[in-house]
């Protein structure tokens, strides 16, 4: 007889704190630019794109606004946030021989 697994009580909320790629705040991605470098009014917690050499670069938050510097960040806006999450497991399966070998899903 094959024992099934035990599931807790669902709906969970789950709290997530510093720990997966998109919480980690990198602090080399905040950085100042000459505010002369804007041809248009700036203001903490606005949104810029850019673009370089043919490449997307990700949205940049404007976190200050100074008479000489602009500080912007280019980390995720989720970065250094907790983050919440409401899950329900709707079903439940034996792991495959892939997921064993390697420890998780791919």
């Amino acid at each position: 007889m094959t024992r099934q697994p035990a599931i807790p009580s669902w709906p969970r909320t789950v709290l997530r704190r510093e720990r997966s790629a998109v919480s980690i705040t990198d602090r080399t991605q905040v950085f100042d630019v000459p505010r002369e470098r804007f041809d248009f009014e700036v203001f903490p917690g606005q949104i810029l794109h850019a673009q370089l050499a043919n490449s997307q670069l990700p949205p940049l938050q404007v976190l200050a606004v100074g008479e000489q510097l602009v500080t912007l960040d280019g980390n995720h806006p989720l970065a250094g946030k907790t983050l919440c999450f409401e899950v329900t497991i709707v079903a439940v399966r034996p792991a495959s021989a892939e997921e064993l070998r390697f420890g998780f899903t791919r």
